[in-house]
């Protein structure tokens, strides 16, 4: 669980000020994850909102060198933050230091595993309309928006122009969370099926 004084700590140590919105993404830069257009909707989302800031972990030095260099070109170096890597056991505090968790993700059939830490963050998450993300959530728990980069960088800009919608968002995936995607509830149903595997042995 997040702390709240370790994510207040987390969110200084961004150097984020208090009256700005604090957009994050946390995962790998492969291409299935939708990192081209992630990169294509922040500048957008950056017009549109001044006080938006930006938030990416992860990526190899050389990825996020190259990154860096197309936010620079676009004008917006001091607006986006790559803190590289960040250690498990600080995640949690990071992820509730953020207003707004983002999955770009453009492909694959599986869920992103991030999404269960965003849902326990209770953060208010953008993520593409997708069967992947669609796997957890819906539009009562998360701003779903078309695969393009104009419409994702709207979604953000939306939630970051709305304070309570952020709230009610975060609140419900965080409930999510409790009631089906925890560490409890999946012990119990991983326990459900090996006592039906076996009592049908």
């Amino acid at each position: 669980e997040s702390d709240p004084a370790q994510a207040a700590a987390a969110r200084k140590r961004l150097g984020i000020p208090a009256d700005n919105v604090l957009a994050l993404y946390v995962g790998s830069f492969a291409v299935y994850q939708g990192m081209d257009l992630l990169f294509q909707a922040i500048p957008l989302a950056l017009k549109k909102c001044p006080n938006l800031r930006f938030a990416i972990i992860g990526g190899s030095p050389v990825q996020i060198a190259e990154r860096q260099a197309e936010i620079a070109a676009a004008g917006f170096a001091g607006r986006v933050l790559f803190p590289g890597h960040i250690h498990p056991d600080a995640l949690p505090h990071t992820l509730a230091a953020a207003d707004i968790l983002l999955s770009p993700r453009i492909a694959g059939g599986n869920t992103p595993l991030k999404l269960l830490d965003y849902l326990k963050a209770g953060g208010a998450i953008v993520a593409c309309d997708n069967p992947a993300n669609r796997l957890i959530l819906d539009p009562a728990n998360a701003r779903l928006v078309p695969p393009t980069a104009d419409a994702f960088a709207d979604g953000i800009a939306a939630l970051a122009a709305d304070a309570p919608l952020r709230k009610q968002l975060g609140a419900a995936g965080r409930q999510l969370f409790q009631t089906t995607y925890n560490y409890g509830q999946f012990k119990r149903r991983l326990a459900d099926a090996y006592r039906q595997l076996l009592g049908s042995s």
